[in-house]
């Protein structure tokens, strides 16, 4: 008996935490192996990871600015993806720039990865609270973006890239800002 209400207690405890949390926006997966392995490699001057990670950031900033220009509700939201769309778009060809000047060997080809998707995804179905998720998103990702170029621009391998690295964090840094003001 005496067992009886503490385990009644634990169970009901248990219970109220399996609330569905479908409303709020997942925390964003940025500790899986595959992550650290890539930024590792970035961390240790790796080129061609330096340009995968950044082709690929550039071009989730574009897809989650179209998804924000057709589901988008406030004017800032609308105007910030567009000038995102236009200026990652910029930044992608100064990449390839960047690696023609650059070692033999490098390429730019920019695909999402599992966990950009998902992002992507949860985006498109975040229904009234788009605007939210989408400064959300674009903040946490410029964040990782801002990170990648710094570290790269002081330790990378290729001088052409650094040099890109470092002209684009000054960009990045702007973009941050004016996504921390859409929150």
């Amino acid at each position: 008996m005496r067992l009886a209400v503490p385990l009644a207690l634990c169970a009901a405890l248990a219970l109220a935490g399996c609330g569905s949390r479908e409303e709020a926006e997942p925390t964003p997966q940025t500790e899986t192996p595959q992550a650290y392995e890539t930024q590792a490699a970035v961390e240790t001057g790796n080129a061609q990871a330096f340009i995968d990670r950044i082709a690929s950031a550039e071009l989730f900033n574009v897809e989650a600015g179209k998804a924000a220009i057709e589901l988008g509700s406030s004017p800032e939201v609308k105007t910030y993806a567009e000038m995102m769309g236009h200026n990652r778009a910029n930044s992608t060809d100064a990449l390839r720039e960047a690696v023609a000047q650059g070692a033999d060997g490098l390429t730019v080809t920019p695909a999402l990865s599992a966990e950009q998707q998902a992002r992507l995804e949860r985006l498109r179905n975040s229904g009234g609270n788009f605007d939210q998720v989408y400064a959300m998103q674009q903040t946490e990702a410029l964040r990782q973006t801002l990170d990648t170029l710094r570290a790269y621009a002081v330790s990378g391998d290729d001088p052409a890239l650094r040099k890109y690295a470092s002209a684009t964090a000054l960009k990045v840094e702007r973009h941050l800002e004016t996504a921390k003001e859409l929150r």
